[in-house]
C-alpha cells in the first residue's frame, strides 16, 4: 500500500503545482492588477500569460489590452506595463492615452505605478504620482520622474538621458503614439488576463508558458 499512498501524495502535489502556475478564479478578487499581478508575475509575466514585449502603440491597446482586464470600475480603460529598469527594479503600472485640446497630439496618462526594491516578496513598494506626457518624453522608472526631452526647455543632459526606461514618442512612419522601453529596459503589455484561461494567438504576443 506504500507505493499507492506515494502515488496519491505525488498526483495532489502535481495537481497543487498547476493550480498555483494556472489561471485564477477571480470570483473573489475585484482588481487582478492589485492583487494577482505581483511577485514572481513581476519578474517573468510571459511566462503565465501572453505579453507585447518592449512597445504598445494606440490602436494595438485598444486592440489588445482595452477592456480585458478585472479592474476596478474607475480603471476599466486603462493598459497594463510590468517593467524591470535599467536601475534593476521591477514594477508596473496602468496607463491610457487622453486627448487633450483639439488638433493636438493625445497624451499619455501614467498611474498607479510602483516599483519594488525587492520583487520576491513585494517589499518596500515605492509608489509615483501620476504623470502626464507630451510626445517626446520619457520617465526614469527606478524613481517615478518624468522628463521633457523635446519641447524647447532645458536640455536634458546625457547621464539623465541614459536613466530613462521608457519614452512616449510619435511613430515617424505610422504616426501612432507609441510607448517604447528605452536604455536597456524591459517592458511587457500583457494581452491576456489572469483571470481565465486564453485563446492562444496574436500577432506580436509572447505565447504563455504558465507550467514551466
Amino acid at each position: 500500500m506504500r507505493w499507492f499512498w506515494r502515488a496519491v501524495i505525488l498526483i495532489l502535489g502535481l495537481a497543487c503545482r498547476t493550480a498555483a502556475a494556472g489561471y485564477f478564479n477571480c470570483s473573489v478578487i475585484y482588481d487582478e492588477y492589485e492583487s494577482l499581478m505581483a511577485n514572481q508575475f513581476l519578474v517573468e509575466p510571459d511566462r503565465y500569460i501572453a505579453t507585447v514585449p518592449q512597445q504598445m502603440s494606440r490602436s494595438d491597446h485598444e486592440k489588445l489590452q482595452k477592456g480585458i482586464f478585472q479592474l476596478h470600475a474607475d480603471r476599466a480603460d486603462r493598459g497594463i506595463a510590468v517593467f524591470h529598469t535599467n536601475g534593476n527594479l521591477h514594477g508596473k503600472f496602468l496607463f491610457k492615452w487622453t486627448d487633450p485640446l483639439p488638433e493636438q497630439p493625445p497624451h499619455l496618462l501614467i498611474d498607479y505605478g510602483v516599483v519594488y526594491s525587492r520583487v520576491a516578496d513585494g517589499d518596500a513598494p515605492e509608489f509615483f504620482v501620476p504623470l502626464r506626457l507630451k510626445p517626446g518624453a520619457g520617465v526614469d522608472l527606478d524613481v517615478g520622474r518624468a522628463m521633457a526631452l523635446d519641447d524647447g526647455g532645458p536640455a536634458v543632459d546625457d547621464q539623465a538621458r541614459q536613466q530613462l526606461d521608457i519614452i512616449y514618442r510619435i511613430d515617424e512612419q505610422t504616426g501612432e503614439p507609441m510607448i517604447q522601453a528605452v536604455n536597456d529596459a524591459s517592458v511587457h503589455f500583457p494581452i491576456e488576463s489572469l483571470c481565465h484561461r486564453p485563446q492562444r494567438g496574436g500577432a506580436g504576443a509572447t505565447q504563455a508558458s504558465p507550467r514551466r
